[in-house]
């Protein structure tokens, strides 16, 4: 222990979590390295437009994209709550008001709209069935 800063020497159990905190860091490190590497995606600041031929047809249906949310806005107590999905956001969601609803085109009960269903499938979220 120094007699300057008067710290005390660390347990064996905080070491060992710093331990494991280093080594998610540099697990985690080296995952966003790959995934920068393999992505279909540029990682530039700005994207080329003509990487998303798809997206001329979502702007053009808007109003078609818009009309689904309504109707499913209709239904909206059936929708699972986000931190019902996501354990991590519960400290900032803790009531009703924060629902969750992923476009599929693999949902059973809800089939999203053309031009949705017409994105390249790594846009796309596993639905929950509702």
């Amino acid at each position: 222990m120094s007699l300057e800063t008067h710290e005390r020497e660390m347990t064996l159990s905080e070491r060992a979590r710093d331990a494991v905190v280093d080594a998610g860091q540099l697990l985690m490190s080296g995952f966003e390295w790959w995934l920068l590497r393999s992505s279909e995606i540029p990682t530039t600041p700005f994207l080329d437009r003509g990487d998303f031929p798809w997206a001329d047809t979502l702007e053009k249906h808007w109003h078609d994209v818009r009309a689904e949310l309504d109707a499913i806005l209709d239904r909206r107590e059936d929708l699972p709550n986000l931190q019902d999905i996501l354990r991590d956001v519960a400290p900032i969601s803790r009531d009703d008001r924060w629902k969750t609803f992923f476009f599929s085109p693999t949902a059973t009960a809800r089939t999203p709209t053309a031009p949705v269903a017409r994105t390249p499938p790594r846009c796309w979220t596993p639905s929950p069935a509702w």
